[in-house]
């Protein structure tokens, strides 16, 4: 596989995985511009390849099912 090919299954798995560019960009601290352009040029630095590439690897929840809140069959987790 070459660099180019390599770097677009990456951000097309940390996409996947976080739901989209932007969040990619959030979670490596950079613009989604930078994304845009790694995608683009199929270039990027070795390090934030690695950190793509373990961003791809995580499970993150959809934001439908990201409420705290407890279930009422689950009886409130605050004390009084």
């Amino acid at each position: 596989m070459d660099t180019r090919k390599a770097v677009e299954a990456a951000i097309q798995q940390a996409v996947q995985a976080t739901g989209s560019q932007k969040a990619v960009a959030d979670a490596l601290g950079v613009t989604e511009q930078n994304v845009s352009n790694w995608k683009n040029r199929g270039s990027l630095t070795l390090s934030k390849y690695l950190e793509l590439v373990e961003l791809g690897k995580k499970k993150w929840r959809a934001r439908d099912d990201s409420n705290v809140r407890p279930l009422p069959s689950e009886g409130s987790t605050l004390s009084s």
